[in-house]
């Protein structure tokens, strides 16, 4: 596997674990909000991104410069993601659940970030180590899913970094086969109601409780053991071809 990160090799596989939980949890919230009642705009995909905003914000300091990328893109709302991700136009419609293809976008949207770093790494590595920018060749190289991988992903038209490249309905499919294979399991339903805080005498404190990070546990959970099947299938095809086109 290609690095990620050039801070240590030994981060390679560390990004790329998270980089698949990211994934796992992206299509866990579009294929499990049916399964959610009460606070429907608490497990939006306007409220997964800033979930996932924030952790990135509080908890990659081992990583400035992922932080500095994530964060600066997030903020100027790369890939349309404030049009895309804003599920009502108005507060009084927030009792209506989005449209159906809304869920498609957070998956999407990460899909297309993830692919963006692959690109942002391949020119600061061939500027570096080469002094140029990288070849069109190059560029194609560093996109995932590969061509191999997922070949009616591909429309045949643009450029590597053009949206005209890409068949997105395939896209999801695909995103949906490696990360989710098994579809929805032991459909249960989840009630979300308001932020609860609940005092204890032990801290002194208070803990704010959120039964959405419970969801998203719930989501981690279901998708480990997916993570762990997905990256035995990947490590396979990496074997057989001896290299990797999924750079982070």
């Amino acid at each position: 596997q290609r690095h990620a990160s050039r801070h240590s090799q030994n981060l390679g596989a560390y990004s790329c674990g998270l980089w698949s939980l990211f994934h796992i949890m992206s299509i866990g919230v579009m294929e499990r909000h049916k399964a959610v009642l009460g606070e429907r705009d608490r497990v939006s995909t306007q409220h997964a991104a800033q979930t996932l905003h924030d952790y990135i914000q509080h908890f990659f300091g081992w990583c400035e410069e992922c932080q500095t990328y994530f964060t600066t893109m997030f903020a100027k709302c790369a890939f349309h993601h404030c049009k895309k991700f804003r599920p009502y136009s108005k507060p009084s419609q927030r009792h209506i659940p989005p449209p159906p293809q809304s869920w498609q976008e957070f998956p999407l949207w990460l899909w297309r970030v993830h692919n963006d770093v692959n690109e942002i790494l391949l020119k600061k590595e061939t500027q570096e180590q080469h002094g140029r920018a990288p070849t069109t060749t190059e560029l194609e190289s560093v996109q995932w899913p590969s061509k191999e991988d997922c070949p009616l992903c591909y429309t045949g038209r643009g450029g590597p970094s053009s949206p005209k490249r890409w068949d997105e309905e395939k896209v999801l499919k695909y995103l949906k086969k490696e990360y989710w294979p098994g579809g929805v399991q032991n459909f249960r339903f989840v009630v979300l109601d308001k932020k609860i805080t609940h005092s204890t005498e032990d801290n002194g404190g208070s803990i704010l409780f959120s039964k959405w990070t419970l969801l998203l546990m719930i989501i981690a959970g279901i998708g480990s053991q997916t993570m762990w099947q997905s990256w035995k299938r990947r490590r396979r095809r990496y074997i057989l071809r001896g290299h990797h086109h999924k750079r982070f």
